[in-house]
């Protein structure tokens, strides 16, 4: 077993699952949250050696100790470490074999443009379009352990939920408690209800929630159309905050002209994969960038890259995109990459970075 295991890609769909006539009972008798989907970078702690040892990782790896991922270092280690420790006891109560307890979550924050509240020095947000509070937070919202050091399992939100309210850790609220239906119901565009949480003022504009997440109460595992097994949860945007820049209709459109090629096909879903708020997701999970990184810069464009032909098979593409001829395959990947590069390019020129 790898030292840490990342925290999952959320699908923003169920399309994928394959629900048997089991599964729809028991999504029936299970209850469902809601809750809000902050935007932010993917963080986690990661405590073992019977709760000495706290380390750090973003989505899929460990952070070194000279990386001071989106300036995490400078408050929050001293003021949740030992919220962590005692998040490992609580947990080892339960669980007396424990070995690793992961604590995923959200680093936000770093602007609030109100003027009652002030500006902390030499701190960044780290995303933009949705202000959730001055300083970087944390926000916990999953808590998966390691047993006798095998995989790692995630734990039911319930129990996560007292887990979070005993060590007094700033979490993922529920919205919303009910039947699997109610929540997929649950009306998207209200605003952000952090800044309130955390004892802030309104803003005099719109602060719109980038979404919500969807998932049991208690763990549920279902079976995936590739033959795999996953959590029942999946992620639902409001269309600003869309990584695709055409609706299903309009792909739909484009999909029913006859005169085009596969490869015309993909293109144009690649095309539509390409957006600034892709890039942002990417950036969260590197942290800061300019254009003196060269190193940073080229893990970027291959995150970028990924993430995109990911998102592409996860839509249906897979078989289209595996019958490909090579050339083709590395045709689509290579104009992929330059328009992904030109992205970067205008991100770094916009932000002056």
């Amino acid at each position: 077993m790898s030292e840490f295991e990342g925290y999952g890609k959320i699908g923003e769909s169920s399309s994928n699952w394959v629900l048997e006539k089991s599964d729809n009972t028991i999504f029936k008798r299970t209850l469902w949250c809601v809750t809000e989907k902050v935007h932010g970078a993917n963080f986690c702690f990661l405590c073992d050696n019977n709760g000495q040892r706290v380390r750090c990782g973003k989505r899929t790896s460990l952070l070194s100790d000279t990386d001071d991922f989106f300036g995490y270092k400078r408050r929050l280690l001293n003021e949740i470490i030992p919220k962590i420790q005692q998040l490992y006891t609580f947990v080892k109560n339960k669980f007396t074999n424990l070995d690793k307890l992961y604590v995923f979550g959200e680093l936000f924050g770093g602007s609030y443009p109100h003027s009652d509240v002030t500006k902390v020095p030499n701190v960044n947000a780290i995303q933009t379009g949705i202000w959730y509070c001055p300083d970087v937070e944390f926000y916990a919202f999953d808590l998966a352990i390691a047993i006798d050091n095998e995989k790692q399992t995630y734990l039911d939100y319930e129990f996560a939920i007292i887990a979070f309210q005993h060590t007094n850790l700033f979490y993922a609220e529920p919205l919303f408690i009910g039947k699997y239906e109610e929540a997929l119901d649950f009306k998207l565009g209200f605003n952000s209800v952090i800044p309130n949480r955390l004892g802030l003022p309104p803003l005099n504009e719109e602060n719109k929630a980038e979404g919500i997440v969807i998932k049991p109460m208690h763990e549920i595992m279902i079976k995936t159309n590739k033959g795999s097994v996953a959590r029942a949860i999946v992620k639902k945007k409001i269309e600003e905050f869309s990584e695709d820049k055409y609706s299903q209709a309009q792909k739909q459109e484009f999909k029913s002209d006859e005169g085009f090629s596969n490869v015309d096909l993909l293109r144009f879903e690649i095309d539509a994969l390409i957006t600034d708020n892709r890039l942002n997701n990417a950036l969260s999970k590197i942290g800061h960038v300019t254009r003196n990184d060269k190193e940073k810069l080229k893990e970027l464009l291959n995150i970028y890259v990924k993430d995109v032909i990911d998102q592409l098979i996860e839509n249906g593409n897979e078989e289209m995109w595996n019958n490909l001829s090579s050339n083709d395959r590395n045709l689509l990947t290579e104009e992929l990459s330059l328009n992904a590069k030109q992205v970067i390019l205008n991100y770094l020129k916009l932000n002056k970075c």
